[in-house]
């Protein structure tokens, strides 16, 4: 028998009674039994209904045809109008389909139809068996349960044709025509999910037979969406709960087709959910064919710094409603303004209470204090409409006062500013100020207050704006939000001096929140600004960044959610919604940055009003508009890596000095991000050298890397041949290369080689029986353009030490230029004893000729470098950089590490990895097939990648940053590239040397450093350099150079780099909850045992016994012991069996 569950689920939560259902099944059969005797010898199909107490209302049995063995075909059977009319509402309707006994064949069941005739009878899921576990759908015509598919659903099958994950995926092949339907899954309740949490939904989709404009056509009807459905419900017959739903459609590639690709939503938890479902959804016009897999759903940590940027608060920053009794209003006006268009209103209409705006304390930011002994200019703008006239009181006055206090709050003094009263009406605005000498405190305010005040027995309507403060001849500090226009949790630094004078201009008397247009709710920031130089920005105040990992802002504005779980590293994208309109689409390009938009986060160490401004790390990070005078709402972002000793982060809306247009601004949002580990590009562990290859090692010749002998960096090229009748040769690969794309021509051309024999053949009869280097130069369709071959000395059988050979002045000028060149060091086939190579040197003598790479062969595969005093391809490595070397003194990974030795004096030098592409169908390899760097999967622009180093110094200079500034430093210098190939060019357009932060110690062991940086568009390739900068001194040791990928989830398996050795890590997180990663390295091919033990001894957990390739593996345990329980909290061992070796390891769960 199978057996459904409930089938009165989801929005059909009940069968309904008086109405006529039409059930049904189609089957065939083969072989079965016929003419069955009694009941235990039939094959049925049964529909049964249960009332809520679980008893029985009634059963409809089909019994199937058994009167032939074979059906032949597909044979349907449907109840009759009028058969099936519920008596009562069924809570529980089971279909079984059923082989009696005594009943033998084989049968196949399908298309379980229950719908009603003449009304909504509820409905049955998964009717043509077509989903598997957890899912459900709704498909053309009328969602399926009648048994009918069309319009191209019928062929939405789950297929092995395709598959990212596992064997099958989802495939939908819908022809053209309008339609809409879904594969969704079930509702599966929130567990440790609060609301406003973020869930990333992700799915990997391929596409084939695509109309790539059609969106561009008909909007995005066309596209495939991913809807993510909160529920109020959960159970059978609690109703499908639906209250929060949105189809999120995928922006697809712009092709015919497109490979495996990762597309994801990010949806906020909403307040009374109890569950959750995702559908698949082919909007309405969609056509084409796809192929969806994998689809999760991971709770973001996400310190949604949610809304710090909303313009929708209904305050002002910095001002509150001090009070606000019946019969008065406070309002944030827009009806009357000076500038930035508000302005604080009060009405009120009745006495009794007075009505009053107060300030925040304005001692804030860079104005922490308010400082003595300067004359300060105070002043209020205001109008009157309808006020009581000539008080006779002061509870009947209206005024704007400010006070300022003590550290220990006691009252230093007070200006009050007495509204005039002497008419009803003003008519316009007033403006009042301090006269010059009238206001200079005694002593510093640590509070200052400023208060807009309705007497107790005032009436009237009054508004004020340009709350002043400003020194007249000194820095007093300043006030904040002066034209009270920005919403709580915002500030403004406005032409000319700030606006804390009362003042905006050139263009900024403009910037205003707006309800012209929003991105989100009903408001934006909206900066209109005509052409001229200026500066100025709208920015968030401070936040805390907790070392308990938590958020606040001090001053309880409200406006941002907890920044859970941040740490130094981290990183976070800020993000902005952006409207352009009349805009000059070219002056980037004419003017540079200074014309752009930018973000501009800030850290700083300190948070608290009069802890002072505390910035020490802040970015003008502009961003690229599209190229045109207007666009529509855009979401741009930036990512940054939180900074060590961050306290608070603060966020500018910068418009750059000579920015000019229209721009709407909305959404400002701070995510941190998830970045799992993608790959292990720098590993110093390859055993040949960067740029060469054994083009041949025949038998009886070693082709050695060798560390034995050497001129600088370590090691040399070294041949040992012991047989003849082959040649044996080391071989480059295509030298022209980088930032050298040709090698060119009409440049005298110094070459030469350095090399020492031992044993060699002496006085050969012929070129076989030779040793020699040769240069070959080809043009661009392969053919030779020319040779130049250094035969080395074989007068005598050792040379006793290096002899250096090099091309005479004016001996080798190209006659056009070589796009490839290929350096070859071999012993002829006759050749015998044993040769060392090295400094294979290439450089123009007067011009650039182009270089050659790894002219002295110090690094490995996958990396190049440029080493004082011109680069290192004359031959010539000085100021220590000769000291530079891959070494086994030291290592953090493996056997080998790269050595920096650097003394005293100035100097610059790098070595760098090569470059290696981010390919549009979401993988990056060399295309010179070093082999030393595995894939960069699903890498976008805008996605971030953090690139971390191991390094150990010695012999360091603590204070030498202090001194000298970063130039002392070790810096890593990530640079993205537009070209790949080696005649493309080097197309660096984005670089920085980001300089490492090292303790503050003359020496310190093996420490990971990380960088962080957003992929830029049009990166077709990075490279990473290993940089001391020009006055660094001391011997630093650097290994595992790393790049990790922001919001892909990680692979169980993928290779890093090839192991040579066997190595179990430690877990991480460790200690940890709910899961861990471990993860362990495999040299060679093996059968691996992990196990996990308690303290006792006893097993707990099988995780793998299989086998499994060579290179780093994870593997994820989620603390549930061999029966799918989970464990308790404490310590736990676990253990790597793999051929002989074997390790264990302790980690700790904790709940």
């Amino acid at each position: 028998m199978w057996e459904s569950e409930n089938m009165a689920d989801l929005w059909s939560p009940l069968h309904y009674k008086d109405v006529d259902i039409n059930m049904g099944v189609s089957y065939r059969t083969e072989g079965v039994n016929t003419n069955p005797a009694n009941d235990d010898a039939k094959w049925y199909v049964s529909y049964s209904f249960y009332r809520e107490n679980g008893t029985l209302i009634g059963e409809k049995k089909f019994e199937l045809d058994q009167s032939v063995a074979n059906s032949g075909g597909w044979i349907t059977d449907s109840t009759a109008i009028g058969e099936i009319i519920l008596p009562e509402d069924s809570y529980t309707t089971i279909i079984r389909f059923v082989g009696g006994k005594d009943a033998v064949g084989t049968v196949w069941a399908d298309n379980f139809v229950f719908v009603g005739r003449e009304g909504w009878a509820g409905q049955n899921w998964n009717t043509q068996v077509g989903v598997p576990t957890g899912w459900f759908y709704w498909l053309p015509p009328i969602g399926g349960n009648d048994g009918q598919l069309t319009a191209g659903y019928e062929n939405t099958i789950v297929t092995d044709e395709e598959s990212y994950h596992g064997n099958y995926s989802l495939k939908f092949d819908i022809p053209e025509g309008t339609r809409d339907g879904f594969v969704g899954t079930g509702r599966y309740k929130l567990n440790d999910v609060t609301a406003g949490d973020k869930v990333r939904i992700s799915l990997w989709v391929k596409g084939e037979n695509l109309e790539p404009d059609s969106v561009a056509v008909v909007g995005d009807q066309w596209s495939l969406a991913i809807t993510p459905i909160f529920h109020n419900t959960i159970g059978n017959n609690e109703g499908w709960g639906e209250f929060w739903a949105s189809d999120i459609p995928l922006v697809f590639p712009h092709a015919t087709s497109f490979d495996w690709t990762q597309f994801y939503v990010d949806v906020p938890v909403q307040e009374g959910a109890v569950s959750i479902s995702v559908r698949i959804h082919p909007l309405g016009r969609f056509q084409g064919t796809i192929y969806c897999d994998a689809l999760t759903i991971e709770k973001l940590d996400i310190p949604e710094i949610s809304e710090v940027g909303s313009f929708e608060q209904d305050l002002p920053s910095y001002w509150t409603k001090g009070s606000e009794p019946g019969g008065s209003t406070l309002t944030w006006a827009k009806d009357q303004f000076v500038s930035m268009g508000r302005s604080l209103k009060i009405t009120k209409n009745a006495t009794g209470e007075a009505a009053m705006w107060e300030s925040e304390n304005m001692a804030d930011l860079w104005s922490p204090l308010h400082y003595k002994d300067v004359d300060i200019d105070l002043g209020v703008t205001y109008r009157t409409l309808g006020v009581n006239t000539n008080p006779s009181t002061d509870d009947e006055r209206w005024y704007v006062s400010y006070s300022f206090y003590r550290e220990n709050g006691t009252p230093i003094g007070e200006k009050k500013f007495e509204l005039d009263q002497s008419v009803a009406n003003s008519g316009a605005w007033i403006e009042v100020n301090t006269e010059i000498g009238e206001v200079i405190l005694p002593e510093d305010s640590y509070t200052t207050i400023i208060r807009f005040v309705g007497g107790k027995d005032a009436v009237g309507t009054v508004w004020a704006d340009n709350f002043v403060f400003v020194g007249r001849e000194g820095w007093a500090g300043q006030n904040w939000n002066t034209q009270v226009g920005v919403p709580t949790g915002w500030f403004y630094w406005l032409p000319p001096i700030g606006g804390n004078d009362g003042e905006l201009t050139a263009g900024y008397e403009n910037t205003i929140v707006t309800d012209e247009e929003s991105y989100h709710g009903n408001y934006s920031l909206k900066f209109d600004i005509p052409e001229g130089t200026r500066d100025g920005f709208v920015g968030t105040r401070r936040y805390a960044i907790g070392s308990d990992g938590s958020s606040f802002s001090r001053s309880g504005s409200g406006d941002i959610t907890a920044l859970e779980n941040v740490q130094p590293g981290d990183i976070l994208r800020i993000s902005l919604w952006v409207k352009g309109e009349n805009l000059e689409p070219d002056s980037v390009a004419v003017v540079g940055d200074q014309w752009s938009l930018a973000i501009t986060p800030i850290f700083h160490n300190t948070l608290g009003n009069n802890e002072g401004w505390g910035e020490f790390w802040a970015s003008d990070i502009p961003l690229v508009f599209p190229h045109a005078t207007s666009f529509d709402w855009t979401q741009f972002y930036v990512d940054i890596p939180v900074q060590e000793g961050a306290v608070s982060i603060s966020v500018r809306i910068h418009p750059l000095g000579r920015f000019q247009g229209t721009i709407y601004c909305d959404a400002l949002t701070i995510e941190k991000l998830d970045i799992p580990e993608i790959s292990e590009i720098g590993s110093f562990e390859q055993g040949l050298p960067s740029y060469w290859t054994k083009g041949s090692e025949p038998g009886g010749s070693t082709l050695t890397w060798a560390t034995d002998q050497f001129i600088s960096m370590g090691r040399s090229l070294k041949i040992t041949k012991n047989a003849t009748g082959e040649a044996a040769m080391w071989e480059s690969e295509n030298m022209a290369d980088l930032w050298s794309p040709l090698h060119y021509k009409d440049v005298d051309i110094n070459m030469g080689v350095s090399y020492r024999t031992e044993g060699v053949n002496t006085n050969p009869a012929n070129d076989d029986a030779k040793w020699y280097v040769s240069y070959s130069f080809y043009r661009e369709n392969g053919t030779l353009i020319g040779e130049k071959k250094f035969e080395l000395d074989q007068s005598v059988a050792n040379s006793g030490g290096w002899i250096t050979d090099s091309t005479a002045i004016g001996e080798i000028i190209l006659p056009e230029d070589s796009y490839t060149t290929i350096i070859r060091f071999v012993g002829g086939k006759d050749a015998v004893g044993t040769v060392w190579a090295d400094n294979f040197v290439f450089v123009g003598r007067e011009g650039w000729a182009g270089q050659n790479w790894n002219t002295q062969v110090g690094v490995p595969t996958g990396w190049f470098y440029w080493l004082p005093p011109i680069g290192g391809n004359d031959g010539q490595l000085t100021a220590g950089y000769e000291n530079t070397i891959v070494t086994d003194e030291e290592s953090y990974h493996g056997n080998y590490s790269l050595k920096f030795d650097i003394p005293e004096g100035t100097r610059d030098g790098f070595v760098g990895t090569r470059r290696y592409a981010l390919g549009s169908d979401g993988s990056s390899m060399s295309r010179s097939g070093s082999g030393d760097i595995t894939s960069l999967e699903n890498v976008q622009p805008g996605d971030i990648l953090r690139i971390s180093l191991w390094v150990k110094g010695e012999n360091l200079e603590p204070d030498s940053v202090a001194v000298v500034g970063d130039q002392w430093s070790l810096a890593i210098t990530p640079i993205f590239h537009n070209t790949i190939g080696n005649n493309e060019g080097w197309g660096e357009f984005w670089a920085s040397d980001i300089p490492l932060i090292f303790p503050h110690a003359t020496s310190f062991d093996w420490t990971q450093f990380y960088v962080d940086i957003p992929v830029q568009e049009g990166a077709v390739s990075i490279s990473v350099r290993i940089h001391p900068l020009g006055r660094f001194q001391g011997t630093i040791y650097c290994d595992a150079l790393t790049i990790k990928k922001a919001n892909t989830v990680t692979d169980v398996e993928g290779d890093q780099f090839l192991p040579t050795d066997y190595s179990l890590f430690q877990n991480y997180p460790n200690p940890f909850n709910p899961s861990t990663v471990i993860s362990y390295a495999l040299p060679e091919h093996s059968v691996v045992t992990i196990k996990i033990y308690d303290m006792l001894g006893r097993e707990v957990k099988s995780l793998i016994n299989e086998e499994k390739n060579a290179g780093v593996h994870n593997i994820t345990w989620n603390a549930e012991n061999n029966y799918g329980s989970k464990v308790a909290s404490g310590t736990y061992i676990y253990t790597i069996k793999a051929g002989k070796f074997y390790q264990a390891k302790k980690m700790i769960m904790l709940k």
